[in-house]
């Protein structure tokens, strides 16, 4: 059986669930999925990763945090990372080798498999860095490669990317919900919670603005990266912040709630920063919150946000300015409201009930357990499905099943 190589990224070590690392994340779905299908999965990646299926070092360790690769010791790390992939992807063994960035090294040849690439997208076309790789390379347009087969996140994020690329699927990550324990009843006392990189884009600003016009306790997580807009933005928050409190290394176990969490909610403080979170802490936030805020700027081209929420319970707020129409539609339940603060601090304020204005780009998931029966396993294939179009597209995967496995 030919495998699948996941050219790991090295911003965090696959597996060890740290704190921030989305695309880790995914890459340690797709590896368990397809080990867990029977399929030979094998990861290339830094030393102190941790895989269910084989795993080829590359280098030592990853680079530790994202946006730390900009130095030339992280430069010739990532090279020695990919030329020991590309002489593992020669072995003869492998099908198809699955990346998730560099498509730089593909097209100028330094990273040449015989084997197809599905090449997984995570950020917005505009952030590619597409247009500027087109200027520079006009005799090589990034279309022209018939052995790179392109994946989108969503649709929304697709049509960013339209004529750029020619994208083969729409893949919409997965979580493993057997890992999230659902939450029907929020904590008592109740709080709003909001987790993300602490930029202008995923609107912290906003997150608190509702939480002080709603008069509701709001707990914000994330981590604040090595980008000069970031802090000077985190900066900007600090005098609404309240409370900080770093709960990054703190242990997690059965006493969570009460040691950690309730004397922080008992508190007389509103606006409480907690950190960069890691796996199990901010599923416990997440369980036992009223509602998970998500008021972003920008063009998510997912929002993992929004499934890690669903599968663990609150309500989740967002702005239009993401894959809302798929994430809204599996809830069947969830209702839209108004962009009108007004309207949206009145509908997170415990005891109120208010029914959304038309015509609203702001929507709610709801609380449901009877609903998230029907679409946590939908949300557990979905990560399993992109492992089998992984392999599908190059033509050497399971085929026609694949559609089975990942429609919802």
């Amino acid at each position: 059986m030919k495998a699948v190589l996941h050219v790991a990224t090295l911003n965090k070590a696959i597996g060890l669930e740290t704190g921030y690392g989305p695309i880790e994340t995914v890459i340690h779905g797709l590896d368990k999925g397809l080990h867990n299908l029977g399929y030979r999965s094998i990861v290339a990646c830094s030393a102190d990763a941790i895989v269910n299926g084989e795993k080829h070092e590359t280098v030592a360790e990853s680079l530790g945090a994202y946006c730390s690769a900009n130095t030339e010791a992280a430069q010739e790390r990532i090279g020695r990372h990919l030329a020991s992939s590309l002489a593992r992807s020669r072995s003869g063994d492998i099908g198809v080798v699955h990346m998730h960035e560099w498509y730089e090294h593909i097209y100028s040849g330094s990273f040449n498999p015989s084997v197809p690439i599905v090449m997984t997208l995570h950020v917005p076309g505009s952030d590619s860095g597409m247009v500027d790789f087109h200027d520079r390379h006009p005799a090589t347009p990034l279309a022209s490669r018939s052995s790179v087969h392109w994946v989108a996140i969503s649709e929304y994020q697709r049509r960013q990317y339209a004529g750029l690329i020619p994208i083969a699927h729409t893949i919409p990550h997965g979580i493993d919900v057997d890992r999230y324990e659902f939450g029907a009843v929020p904590a008592p006392t109740p709080y709003l919670f909001s987790i993300g990189r602490i930029t202008h884009v995923k609107g912290q600003d906003t997150a608190i603005e509702i939480a002080k016009r709603s008069g509701t306790k709001l707990i914000l997580a994330g981590c604040v990266q090595n980008k000069a807009e970031d802090r000077a933005f985190f900066e900007q928050l600090r005098p609404s912040i309240d409370f900080t409190v770093d709960l990054s290394d703190v242990p997690v176990d059965a006493s969570y709630y009460d040691r950690v969490m309730k004397p922080i909610l008992s508190s007389d403080k509103q606006i409480v920063y907690v950190g960069e979170l890691n796996d199990a802490s901010k599923k416990y936030w997440y369980r036992h919150a009223l509602a998970t805020v998500f008021p972003i700027r920008w063009g998510e081209p997912f929002g993992m946000v929004l499934i890690e929420s669903m599968a663990s319970g609150p309500r989740c707020w967002h702005s239009a300015r993401v894959l809302c129409p798929r994430s809204s539609s599996m809830g069947r339940r969830g209702s839209s409201w108004t962009p009108s603060m007004r309207w949206f601090a009145r509908s997170v304020t415990p005891g109120t009930s208010t029914a959304a204005p038309p015509g609203s780009t702001w929507s709610a998931i709801s609380r449901s357990t009877s609903w998230l029966a029907g679409t946590r396993p939908c949300m557990k294939r979905s990560s399993v499905g992109i492992a089998w179009v992984s392999l599908a597209a190059s033509g050497r995967g399971p085929g026609r099943r694949t559609a089975s496995v990942n429609r919802c």
